[in-house]
């Protein structure tokens, strides 16, 4: 059986793992699409959309090694997390649509919501687990 602190630090790892595995596939399929996602970046009249492409590509690779391995996951995740900020005004722009697109933009858009404050939580989890058990009593209020 698992101690409260270490079924913590197992949550941890397993919401990194988590997490990651949405930004390595979303860096895959770039590559595996990449004409298909350089006219949709240009579309949304993102300036150098071939650029701009690989930056999030680089990004989102870079980002996932650091979740899955906890090197330097702080500041890793707050540049996922300004990524995903930056993205959603761009291509969930529901405020700009109509009828179901707006919607499914609208529900885009909080759901990367969500994800940024997982990456907040991310973003910390390395302190916790370095700092063992105390650290979780103090953040649970015991």
């Amino acid at each position: 059986m698992l101690s409260r602190e270490q079924t913590a630090h197992v949550i941890m790892i397993m919401g990194r793992i988590l997490l990651a595995v949405m930004f390595i596939e979303s860096c895959v399929d770039k590559f595996l699409h990449w004409d298909f996602y350089v006219q949709e970046t240009a579309a949304k009249h993102i300036p150098f959309p071939s650029i701009a492409l690989a930056l999030a590509a680089i990004t989102e690779f870079a980002g996932s090694i650091s979740l899955l391995t906890g090197m330097g996951i702080f500041y890793a995740a707050f540049a996922l997390a300004g990524y995903i900020f930056v993205v959603n005004f761009f291509y969930f722009d529901f405020w700009n649509q109509i009828d179901t697109p707006a919607i499914m933009a609208r529900k885009e858009f909080l759901k990367n919501l969500a994800v940024i404050g997982g990456l907040m939580f991310a973003a910390i989890s390395n302190r916790f687990s370095a700092q063992g058990p105390v650290a979780v009593k103090q953040v649970s209020g015991h």
